[in-house]
């Protein structure tokens, strides 16, 4: 099932079993159109009711072999027979978008009985009458059920439909721009298009002399009117804001069966603009603390927004980490924890926190250097050798008074040698300490 929402043209795609298909003009499918919503402005009727005789004063027969007559007993009825017999409405004037139906009472037979009911009818005479009809001789398809159009009498056909119609049965006609529609019963049944008739009026016909219609009705189409706004609901329904910032708001209209309605105006006011503004698309400025109510009016309907504003928070003055230092084993974790105040020292809460490291390097002695011997090669060492090969903190610690520029000697005694670290001796007694921390 097809729901149209919209004025417009959809293409309906379907798909079974993995297969898909999309519904395309001419392929036994059909292109979706949805026309802007029509309703009956003024229109007019005929009970056929009263004494045998031609339709007259209202109306006007567009034949002059032959005519529309009331039967006497509140039926419609040609004249006579054989002929297409067409009447139409002329006391008034009727805007181009116009329709016209009947009810089928009886008399319908195949090929020689058929009730036609017509739009945009002008002139009278044999061979200058013009209109659009839809007939029926109660048989579905070709030559039997079929809209056509009627130029200066000649009769084209556009199109047939697989429709049977029976006593009791409601035949309409409509015309909206170059769209022509035939309906059975108040359901269309197809339409087609063309642009020969601008204008005219709506009536009635019928091929033969023994077929009758009833309750004929015929007049203006024009654009329903929109549905009436029911309900605004303004979303989101409150809001804290601080001072300086903007919420926006949103409006949605509804009709009384809570359908959502586009389109429609809506005009925005804020009861406390002392507290916070609203401009015309319903984004709202916090100006200071308090509370305003906003509100949105759509046609005499209202939703509104309460609004609560907040100050700025004071700014963050410093922040405090403690314990300000720790000796940590390694493996094991310290807990640090970080307190911020204002400038009046005055702790602040549920401020945002991020914390970094940087490993601290003392690299203040990193230039001193140690001479020494290995296997009677002097060599210099120095604690960015050692820093360089993995021991990022090492230093030299010396014990006495060593003397720079004399030879060192190894000391390769483990008794000489602690875990602590390396030493080397110089050569006036005095030690001198690699010590890795």
């Amino acid at each position: 099932m097809v729901t149209a929402i919209a004025p417009g043209t959809a293409l309906i795609s379907a798909a079974q079993t993995g297969k898909a298909g999309t519904s395309k003009a001419g392929t036994g499918t059909a292109v979706i159109r949805v026309a802007l919503a029509l309703v009956v402005g003024t229109s007019y009727t005929e009970s056929f009711t009263g004494t045998a005789a031609p339709l007259s004063a209202t109306w006007s027969q567009q034949r002059t072999s032959g005519a529309i007559n009331k039967n006497g007993a509140g039926r419609g009825v040609g004249s006579v027979n054989a002929k297409d017999i067409f009447a139409f409405w002329s006391a008034n004037t009727f805007s181009n978008d116009q329709y016209s139906q009947a009810r089928i009472t009886g008399g319908l037979s195949s090929g020689s009985q058929f009730i036609q009911i017509i739009v945009r009818a002008t002139l009278t005479g044999d061979g200058r009458y013009n209109n659009y009809l839809f007939y029926t001789d109660g048989v579905a398809g070709a030559s039997h059920t079929e809209v056509a159009k009627n130029i200066n009498g000649n009769q084209i056909t556009f199109k047939s439909f697989p429709v049977a119609f029976a006593a009791g049965d409601i035949i309409k006609i409509s015309a909206v721009g170059t769209t022509i529609t035939c309906y059975k019963n108040g359901v269309a049944i197809g339409s087609i298009t063309d642009s020969s008739l601008p204008g005219g009026a709506p009536g009635v016909g019928v091929y033969g002399s023994t077929v009758t219609v009833d309750d004929w009705e015929g007049g203006t189409l024009v654009a329903a009117a929109p549905a009436a706004v029911a309900g605004v609901a303004v979303s989101p329904s409150s809001a804290s804001v601080v001072t300086g910032a903007a919420q926006q708001l949103t409006a949605t209209t509804t009709d009384s069966s809570n359908n959502v309605l586009t389109g429609r105006t809506v005009t925005w006011s804020s009861d406390n603009t002392a507290a916070a503004t609203v401009d015309a698309n319903g984004l709202v400025t916090a100006v200071a603390a308090g509370t305003a109510t906003i509100t949105a009016t759509s046609e005499g309907k209202s939703g509104t927004a309460t609004i609560t504003v907040t100050p700025l928070p004071a700014p963050v003055a410093s922040v405090t980490v403690a314990p300000t230092s720790a000796n940590v084993v390694a493996g094991t974790t310290e807990q640090l924890t970080a307190t911020t105040t204002d400038s009046a020292g005055s702790v602040l809460s549920g401020r945002a926190v991020s914390w970094s490291h940087r490993q601290r390097q003392d690299r203040s002695r990193l230039g001193r250097y140690c001479w020494c011997c290995n296997d009677h090669r002097n060599e210099r060492r120095s604690e960015r050798d050692i820093y360089n090969h993995g021991h990022p903190r090492a230093r030299f610690e010396r014990v006495g008074q060593p003397i720079f520029g004399e030879c060192c000697r190894w000391e390769h005694s483990a008794a000489k040698c602690s875990h602590q670290g390396l030493r080397w001796r110089d050569t006036h007694g005095s030690y001198c300490y690699l010590v890795i921390r």
